[in-house]
């Protein structure tokens, strides 16, 4: 692997997934049941298509050796096999924590959504879904640009995440109540799909440094790289469906309370491993000056 969170590549997709949304809300040709299913599956297609086209560095393939010596201490020489105590805290950080608080919440405004769209009022949503589009290119340009992405900027990106989390859990109960409108929706889903990709950004570059820095003495079990990083995708892809699922069941979950708990943990991990990787810098920095 290189270091650069796959993030960047589902801000484009997610983006044609947004721009999708607003043609069905806009035109009726587009809320056809066959253009639905083409057009549902098209973010996929285009997020797999863009995979594929990558640079063999930026998704982890092909280079010689010397570019693998060249860019170790960012996340880049990670090994086949880790140890237990790295795969504990990956599967801590990445599986049992990962972005579930801002899933929950995800879930919450998108069934507060749902509730606006059957009373017919599809303002809401449209606006929702334009200020997704526009945040998701916001947040590739940002994440993307020379000096920045989650490798550099880590820190700031996911304490801003948290931030967000915590304004949008406190205006959750507005929301529900019914007394955001348009303007105020967009002001919460730009903050949202700004920071949200961002705050993912720095989670997984948190997790490729968990898995590139091993200690120096081999543990004597060990769990193959693959396989974690494997488990991380399959709990992200199904967090929403699985909040969604509970905030149906159980109206009694006090959200707000369990999303912040959910994403403090994140937060505090992410931030934990960022900073023990700079200050890993700075010393090997220091060292090779002296």
């Amino acid at each position: 692997a290189s270091g650069v969170s796959p993030q960047r590549w589902r801000m484009l997709a997610w983006s044609l997934a947004s721009g999708i949304a607003v043609c069905g809300l806009l035109l009726a040709a587009f809320q056809t049941a066959l253009v639905v299913v083409l057009l549902s599956t098209a973010p996929s297609l285009v997020g797999t298509t863009l995979l594929l086209l990558g640079s063999p560095r930026e998704l982890g393939g092909s280079g010689s050796p010397d570019d693998a010596k060249g860019k170790r201490g960012r996340g880049a020489d990670i090994p086949l096999n880790v140890g237990m105590p790295a795969a504990a805290s990956f599967i801590g950080l990445g599986c049992l924590s990962g972005t579930l608080g801002e899933g929950l919440t995800d879930s919450a405004i998108t069934l507060a959504i749902r509730k606006t769209l059957r009373a017919g009022k599809p303002s809401v949503a449209l606006t929702n879904q334009l200020s997704i589009f526009a945040s998701m290119l916001l947040a590739y340009f940002v994440e993307t640009r020379p000096g920045g992405g989650s490798a550099a900027l880590g820190r700031s990106f996911v304490t801003a995440w948290m931030g967000c989390q915590l304004v949008r859990n406190a205006a959750l109960d507005l929301l529900h109540a019914g007394s955001v409108g348009a303007p105020l929706m967009a002001v919460f889903a730009i903050l949202d799909k700004l920071t949200g990709p961002l705050g993912t950004a720095a989670l997984e570059t948190a997790l490729l440094e968990i898995l590139s820095h091993q200690p120096e003495t081999p543990c004597s079990w060990s769990v193959p790289a693959t396989t974690l990083w494997a488990a991380r995708a399959a709990v992200s892809r199904m967090e929403r469906p699985i909040c969604q699922l509970i905030l149906l069941r159980s109206e009694e979950l006090p959200v707000q309370a369990v999303a912040l708990a959910f994403a403090s943990l994140t937060g505090v991990g992410v931030l934990k491993v960022l900073s023990a990787k700079q200050d890993h810098g700075a010393t090997g920095l220091k060292a090779k000056g002296d």
